[in-house]
């Protein structure tokens, strides 16, 4: 689906080229999956809010993007960001071959060492981007964000700037459950959603743990 929103689609079939055509098979996928499962089954979709590639889509397409996903009935958006190989740099001959080697790649699996800005947040402001497109254009569809974000104080400060209303994490918590330094964790949700599972402790607070089913 990726390939089909991008800029660098210049199909001549219907299905790239504009954006209304760059956006035509997602948004009959999603009619498709909607049909199938019911209107109280949640369907969400994740998308690139940058591919970071030359000639490639930006966060003005992911804006668009996301009103018409919002028009068409989806529950939520996961905003991703790069992770393609256009630039990826040839393997030597006798090394194994690895994708994310180019700044496409870089963006969606940044490491602390290698920018001087860490891996921190980057995909924060896409999202927030896209949020503001959203609630511009009227609609109240809850925009996720993630990568990079590794404690409940970078989370809770998120929510609260409205940058995004959950914030989804994974390997890090994963880890930490293994060291039993943490709770199970599959996102961080604004409890104005209204899908909050409370944490296990007597004090309210504003995150909550939301297994991925609650999504």
């Amino acid at each position: 689906m990726a390939s089909f929103l991008s800029r660098l689609n210049t199909r001549t079939d219907g299905y790239g080229g504009s954006l209304p055509h760059r956006a035509r098979l997602p948004l009959e996928v999603l009619a498709a999956v909607r049909a199938r499962v019911g209107p109280d089954y949640p369907v969400g979709i994740r998308y690139l809010g940058d591919e970071v590639v030359e000639g490639g889509s930006r966060v003005d397409d992911a804006g668009w993007f996301g009103i018409k996903f919002a028009e068409g009935g989806v529950d939520y958006l996961s905003v991703s960001k790069g992770g393609r190989f256009e630039d990826a740099k040839q393997p030597k001959i006798g090394e194994a071959v690895y994708p994310y080697t180019g700044e496409s790649g870089y963006e969606c699996m940044p490491t602390v060492l290698s920018d001087a800005r860490g891996p921190f947040g980057r995909n924060v402001p896409l999202a927030a981007a896209i949020r503001r497109a959203l609630r511009d254009a009227g609609h109240a569809t809850p925009v996720v964000t993630s990568g990079g974000i590794t404690t409940f104080e970078q989370a809770e400060g998120i929510l609260e700037r409205g940058e995004a209303d959950c914030v989804a994490a994974a390997r890090q918590y994963g880890e930490a459950r293994e060291r039993r330094q943490a709770p199970p964790l599959a996102a961080v949700v604004d409890p104005a959603l209204g899908r909050l599972t409370p944490p296990r402790q007597t004090a309210p607070r504003r995150l909550g743990v939301c297994p991925p089913h609650r999504l």
